[in-house]
Order: structure tokens, then sequence, then C-alpha cells
């Protein structure tokens, strides 16, 4: 994957990649090995070695991400002269278009989401909460896919507008509620 400590630092330096399904940030790489640290329960200086071949640069998988009782959206920016493999603040735009602060993009990479049922009672006390990468609830009752209204709830089920029909097994799995189309 990687010929040199150069190549492998250019692609990898001030990143954040996967190690064992962890967001970490690659602070350097020296001997083939990169020195990361964790993003999320750091603890000062607790930064450690992996081999590079350990890196997960594939599985980036970004979506939404609750923060309290709201959901901001993360998706990746057309790559223009950013060569590197992992990702950082500047190469990821959050809902409004501002950069995406790194435990931000780190929380979206762990996939963790509560039940559909959990997200509508957030929705009922006022909040907006997501409930897979894809699919979140938003105020005023509305169904949001990728940050775009898609749908309302209906009596606390889901309904897509019909011109995202397309969208009805994904929001099905993801909700694990039958779902209509208006």
């Amino acid at each position: 994957m990687y010929d040199s400590d150069n190549y492998a630092s250019s692609r990898l330096n001030e990143t954040i990649v996967l190690h064992k399904r962890t967001p970490v940030l690659v602070k350097s790489v020296h001997n083939m090995l990169a020195l990361v640290r964790p993003i999320l329960n750091v603890k000062r200086n607790d930064g450690y070695l992996v081999p590079l071949e350990d890196l997960n640069v594939t599985d980036l998988k970004l979506g939404y991400v609750n923060v309290d009782t709201s959901t901001v959206y993360l998706a990746r920016r057309t790559l223009r002269h950013d060569w590197r493999q992992g990702l950082r603040s500047n190469n990821v735009h959050a809902t409004g278009g501002f950069n995406a602060p790194t435990t931000l993009i780190a929380k979206a990479l762990l996939q963790r989401y509560p039940s559909f049922k959990y997200a509508l009672a957030v929705l009922q006390l006022g909040g907006s909460c997501a409930f897979s990468s894809e699919f979140a609830l938003g105020y005023g009752d509305k169904v949001l896919w990728r940050d775009k209204e898609v749908g309302v709830l209906a009596e606390g089920t889901p309904s897509l507008y019909a011109k995202f029909k397309f969208l009805l097994s994904s929001l099905m799995e993801a909700s694990n509620e039958c779902v209509r189309i208006i």
C-alpha cells in the first residue's frame, strides 16, 4: 500500500482514519508505523504505534451525528487538491457549510444510532434526532434524508413524499416501521 515513510506521511499525517473500528488521528509515520491518537475519550499522551496495514482508510462512512437534541449531517467535500486518504476538518463539511470539527467526524465514523422510537421521543420533546446515518426526524415532524426533507410523520408513522418513493425500503429498514407514500 505504501512504499515509503515519506509517501505514507504525505497521505496520512493529520488525518482521521479507523483503527479497529475506532476513529484515530494519525500524528506521524516512521519505519512503516503510524503514531495515532484516539479522538474520543482522550487522555493526555495516549498515542500509540500501529502498523500502517492496520489502518482502515476505505470504510470512512459519514452521515448524521446527534449532538444533544439536534442533528448535524456530515459529508465529504469534493476532493480537489487534497491527496490525503483520511478525513480532515477542511475536507468534511457539516449542515450549513462549515468545516466539521474533528470530534463530530469521529462520532459519525462510529455509526452508532438510537432506535426510531427513541428519535420519535426526542422529537416529541422539541428536538431532532438521527436514527441512522442517512435518516433523521427534524423539527416540525419532518423526515429527513441526507439533510433534505423527504417526508413527514403522521401519527408517529413515517410517510414519504411520492417523488422520494425510491427511499421506501431504505427508510423501512432504518426505522423498522411501515412507511406510507403520500
